[in-house]
């Protein structure tokens, strides 16, 4: 590209100062794809400036080689500054001529190029023409790409010939010869003599070679390619920002630019997985300690830093690292301290003092103390508050968020300090609250005027929401009998503008009660039962859809693990009937883990004959498989397998298709859809005698 011919500079400063990107490489892109089309239709009047560095690449192919199979090996090295990318790969197909292989070659390296083009044009950067260098084993496949004349001899590479063809074309890429004493990739390829292969080396890693050695013999480029091109320092970060933290310390072994960028790192997520340290807790310590330590503090963006429970954390170095990291302008903190260590640190508020806290959006901390002091106000920022295992008491939790405004949502899990939790008038975006397993937790009182969402799990609370009232809410009490009880004679008045309501219940020992107060918004009901004794009566749930004249769909869950309950027998089922019952808004009814039980047959007909609304009825033989209302298996959505059953539940499923089949199926009426959920007949496939 002529610079004389180029448009005027762009106004944008980050790419003003990179100029265009050059690309010299033996790959090829394809024509124009929808990623770039898109990119295009967006700014279409971007210029295409001039470039400071290069990307280049070589490729290679050896014919027949392999006495094996006689299949051909394609290799490439890709540059930028530095060796960044390389491979050999054995072709899929035997090629019939070194054309054919040299063509596959450079459509394998076309893939791995057009990747590298358009990260580099996610950073704001235009990309001329890629110039593709090939030996001299490599002219045919030059001559052909190039030639525009479809004839005899090519009919067998069509694809990789149009392929590479089209990105000419369109000017993607140019095909350039090299020498072969000069093509880098054959190290990959061939045999060599020793101080070929010193040369070689000495080349693929080069110390003092300028880039325009490597990418244009024609061009005298003096900066050193293992510095990179020389470019701000911010540029440099800004680009290492958009890598993932393990291949941002990749690139950092390949590039003195990305070493110094490495340092100032916006995103460390330090965990066993991200360091690639599972099962090695000394080491994981050890690599958190010279990733900090070595960080300059200048633009954390985030900081994630979850221990393993078997990992030994030293206070003063833990307070040392989070001085470190945490700076003004950080948006995210998350810190996870191996178990029952929350009585061995105390997170130090004092690091959030001078402006620091201000910036953050998002806070997790588990299995610590946290102490808040009166008055504490500097999360001016915070949307998102997660504590798990952590000792905090009410007045502390009062003071920290009594000035948080801006937050959103609200977890806590295992807080066993609190009592009464108090959610002040001030937090008007408040629209997700969690409470899980505050064992102390007596009372939940909340005056947020926009609390959309409410989860609650553990014993018994008083709810005083007033006007605060959410609308969806999800109700478990794991360690406590009869939550159905609870949650219709207590909820009705606790939350009235309640649109959805989930309860759970791991133990009913006496029949859901009918009450006179009424979820007179409730439209979503769904009920999980995990455990209840044979005495329990399905019917009773009748309960629930008088409760709520405006409900609109019906979802009931149950674990048929240990049935014990009074089975369908004899050729007659006689429903009992509950007077006054009718219900003019159901729609939608769906029964997850449907049995033999009498009671839950005549729930299903109760709903059946006196709701009017009535449009689909769905009822799934196997507890867990059709939990979304989809009965369909995985293995006939070619999903895979479908999730394993013990055999006792597979026979009760078939013993209660026989109940649907003679009591629930005349009963449908014509409005409505059935949907039956059956044993799968690949996965749960057992030889089944009927009584």
């Amino acid at each position: 590209m002529d610079p004389a011919s180029s448009s005027p500079p762009p106004t944008d400063p980050p790419v003003r100062r990179l100029g265009a990107l050059h690309i010299r490489c033996h790959g090829v892109a394809v024509a124009k794809s929808p990623h770039a089309q898109t990119e295009a239709e967006e700014s279409p009047a971007n210029p295409s400036p001039q470039c400071p560095f290069l990307l280049y690449a070589y490729s290679d192919a050896t014919w027949g080689t392999d006495p094996s199979d006689f299949k051909s090996i394609s290799t490439y090295c890709v540059f930028l500054g530095s060796l960044i990318s390389w491979k050999t790969k054995k072709q899929t197909a035997v090629a019939r001529s070194s054309a054919e292989a040299e063509l596959r070659a450079l459509a394998c390296v076309t893939a791995e190029v057009t990747w590298l083009r358009w990260l580099l044009a996610d950073f704001g950067v235009a990309i001329p023409s890629t110039t593709v260098h090939r030996d001299s084993t490599a002219t045919g496949a030059i001559s052909i790409a190039q030639d525009l004349v479809k004839h005899q001899l090519t009919k067998h590479i069509d694809i990789d010939c149009f392929y590479i063809r089209s990105a000419v074309q369109d000017h993607v890429v140019s095909l350039q010869y090299v020498p072969s004493e000069l093509q880098l990739a054959d190290l990959l390829t061939k045999a060599h003599t020793r101080a070929q292969h010193d040369g070689s080396i000495i080349t693929l890693v080069p110390e003092k070679n300028s880039l325009g050695q490597h990418g244009s013999h024609s061009q005298g480029d003096e900066r050193s390619t293992h510095s990179g091109p020389n470019l701000p320092e911010d540029i440099w970060c800004h680009i290492h920002s958009l890598m993932s933290l393990k291949a941002a310390a990749q690139s950092a072994t390949l590039s003195h630019a990305f070493l110094r960028s490495w340092r100032c790192h916006p995103y460390l997520s330090l965990t066993e997985e991200t360091l690639g340290l599972k099962q090695n807790a000394r080491r994981f310590t050890m690599t958190v300690d010279q990733i900090l330590k070595k960080h300059s503090g200048i633009g954390v963006k985030t900081l994630e830093l979850c221990f393993p429970d078997r990992c030994k954390v030293d206070s003063c170095h833990l307070n040392h690292w989070l001085q470190i990291a945490v700076t003004p302008g950080i948006e995210e903190f998350i810190l996870i301290l191996p178990t029952n260590y929350k009585e061995k640190y105390s997170f130090p508020c004092s690091l959030l003092f001078d402006g620091r806290g201000n910036s953050i959006r998002h806070i997790h901390l588990s299995e610590c103390a946290f102490r808040p002091p009166v008055g504490f106000n500097c999360l001016r920022s915070l949307t998102k508050l997660c504590l798990i295992e952590v000792c905090i008491a009410d007045d502390e939790l009062g003071s920290l968020i009594s000035n948080c405004f801006a937050l959103e949502k609200l977890e806590l899990m295992c807080c066993s300090e609190l009592i009464f939790l108090k959610i002040p008038v001030s937090l008007e975006r408040l629209s997700y609250l969690m409470v899980s397993d505050c064992e102390m937790l007596q009372v939940i009182e909340s005056k947020a005027p926009n609390l959309f969402t409410l989860k609650f799990f553990g014993d018994s609370v008083s709810l005083l929401l007033g006007e605060s009232s959410p609308k969806n809410l999800d109700f478990n009490r794991p360690y406590l009998p009869n939550s159905l009880s609870y949650a219709i004679t207590k909820l009705p008045s606790a939350a009235p503008k309640v649109e959805t309501l989930k309860v759970t219940s791991c133990d009913e020992r006496v029949n859901t009660p009918m009450v006179a107060d009424k979820f007179l918004n409730l439209k979503y009901l769904k009920i999980h039962l995990t455990a209840f004794p044979p005495a329990y009566d399905y019917l009773s749930l009748v309960s629930f859809l008088d409760a709520s004249p405006t409900l609109e769909t019906f979802i009931l869950h149950v674990n048929q693990t240990g049935m014990k309950h009074d089975l369908v027998f004899g050729d007659a089922l006689h429903v009992r009937q509950i007077p006054g019952f009718k219900h003019s808004r159901l729609r939608n009814v769906q029964i997850n883990g449907f049995c033999s039980v009498k009671s839950m047959a005549e729930l299903t007909c109760h709903i059946l004959e006196n709701t009017t609304s009535l449009e689909s009825l769905t009822v799934d033989t196997i507890f867990g498989l059709g939990m979304d209302g989809d009965c369909s298996r995985r293995c006939v959505q070619k999903k895979g397998r479908c999730r394993p059953i013990s055999r006792d539940m597979i026979l009760e499923a078939h013993k209660t298709l026989r109940v649907v089949s003679m009591y629930i199926v005349g009963r449908v009426p014509p409005a409505v859809k059935l949907n039956v959920g059956k044993p799968c007949s690949r996965c749960h496939d057992i030889d089944v005698k009927l009584m």
